[in-house]
């Protein structure tokens, strides 16, 4: 299995899409961190986990907020002692109105959440990522073209040496 014994965090664990890709993470081998803003949509995927035999950790969690992603990341390394794939899923569907309909707030709270809400949340994991050991992946729930490459600049070599980082973006919508 791909993911046999690799912990995996997931944010924006949804109905739809965060909650399939616990599915297919668990059925590939990995342990999961859920997290989400709504805990009893949590508590449902754990129990889906669970019932594939894998073992799950359920953390309510505003990606928003630094000291929610702060306790994402103690609540994840307490549970398992490492972190191997980190999943970025949380984001905040766009307006379907024309721009010029669309409230600035709307603007404002979907780039919070789906662009700086994921940067947040890799900053405070990549010491994790990076102590696990393991050849690292960094999953970014952006659209197509949405700056998976720009984010990877971002990284730091764990390894600290010139040669490329091991992070791999993969762009999952």
């Amino acid at each position: 299995m791909m993911l046999a014994n690799k912990v995996v965090v997931i944010s924006g664990v949804g109905p739809a899409l965060g909650t399939a890709l616990a599915v297919r993470c668990a059925e590939a081998g990995a342990d999961l961190v859920l997290a989400a803003r709504t805990a009893e949509r949590l508590d449902d995927v754990a129990q889906l986990v669970t019932g594939l035999g894998r073992r799950a950790v359920t953390v309510t969690t505003d990606i928003t907020d630094d000291a929610q992603v702060d306790n994402l990341v103690a609540r994840s390394l307490e549970a398992f002692g490492r972190v191997d794939v980190l999943i970025n899923n949380a984001f905040r569907v766009p307006s379907m109105k024309p721009l010029a309909d669309t409230t600035f707030q709307h603007i404002r709270e979907a780039i919070e959440l789906t662009v700086l809400g994921a940067l947040r949340l890799t900053q405070a994991f990549t010491p994790a990522l990076a102590q696990s050991g393991r050849p690292l992946r960094l999953l970014v729930g952006f659209p197509p073209g949405g700056g998976t490459d720009a984010i990877a600049r971002l990284l730091p070599n764990p390894r600290g040496s010139p040669a490329p980082a091991p992070w791999r973006t993969n762009c999952n919508a």
